[in-house]
């Protein structure tokens, strides 16, 4: 009775101190590829040594995109790094708040950036499109909006033109 009281005791010591079963480790970056095309646009590709992980892309103010990795490591002999070319300046890996990787793009023009992972796949492609030859290339500036007196005038036009007669 008692040896089973201690078995239990120490069962849910071990869960609330959030000692869990080992899991398999994160995926680690193995190569990076980098190949910019004449029209401006840029492909970099991620391959890892296991699933490609989940990724968020944060645009910064200016001209700068961080492209996080979750669940992933860097390669440990080093941080490799993206050389210029088309519309990228440079681009440089780091590690982030201990949850994965980033890599930092700096960008000649503030361009649309996406990445793309096939299901089952090991490695992650990076787009960067180009700023004069691809519709969707050019990041949309924000609509200007309308001042309130704006669109006061034209809700009382509006108004003046449906209720009056002939």
């Amino acid at each position: 009775m008692k040896l089973r009281l201690v078995c239990t005791a120490l069962a849910l010591t071990l869960a609330f101190a959030g000692i869990a079963p080992a899991r398999a480790a994160d995926p680690v970056l193995m190569t990076v590829g980098h190949v910019a095309a004449g029209d401006g646009s840029v492909r970099i590709t991620l391959t890892f040594d296991g699933p490609a992980p989940m990724t968020r892309i944060v645009h910064s103010p200016g001209n700068g995109v961080h492209i996080v990795f979750l669940g992933a490591n860097v390669q440990p002999h080093g941080h490799p790094s993206i050389p210029p070319g088309g519309e990228v300046a440079g681009g440089a890996f780091s590690d982030f708040a201990g949850v994965g990787f980033r890599l930092d793009l700096a960008l000649k023009q503030r361009v649309a950036v996406r990445t793309e992972t096939l299901p089952g796949a090991r490695a992650i492609i990076v787009h960067v499109a180009a700023a004069h030859s691809d519709l969707e290339a050019s990041v949309p500036a924000p609509a200007p909006t309308t001042s309130s007196s704006t669109a006061a005038a034209g809700a009382a036009c509006i108004f003046e033109k449906l209720f009056t007669t002939r």
